[in-house]
């Protein structure tokens, strides 16, 4: 019976620790044929996140309280797609028939996501 509710106990701390709106977790695949970012974050950041995105997806503009799923394609031919809801993203490109100047533009826009998400209050 203690070590049920030990177990359950400890269980219970662990769901805390990752509900935690102050965790930042970051993921980034670049292969030969894929780059794809992934990130959960303080849910607080979701409208400086879909400002970056729509400063790097411009003309194209998105903006959600509930979240975002779709597939864009940007002025110069480069596809995207973005999912998105408070406190999470998602970005993958597929890097097939896409030049080195579309790889890098989407990268930069990752990178400054990264910033944002990982920027401390002042």
């Amino acid at each position: 019976m203690k070590l049920k509710l030990l177990t359950t106990g400890i269980l219970m701390l662990a769901l805390t620790s990752c509900w935690n709106s102050h965790d930042i977790a970051i993921k980034v695949e670049d292969s030969k044929d894929t780059y794809k970012f992934s990130a959960s974050f303080n849910r607080s950041k979701t409208p400086q996140v879909e400002r970056v995105i729509n400063k790097f997806i411009a003309p194209t503009h998105v903006e959600s309280d509930n979240g975002l799923d779709f597939t864009t394609m940007l002025d110069d031919r480069t596809a995207l797609d973005i999912e998105s809801s408070p406190g999470e993203v998602m970005i993958k490109m597929d890097k097939t028939g896409h030049n080195q100047v579309s790889y890098m533009r989407v990268k930069s826009m990752c990178e400054a996501i990264k910033e944002v998400i990982s920027e401390k209050k002042k």
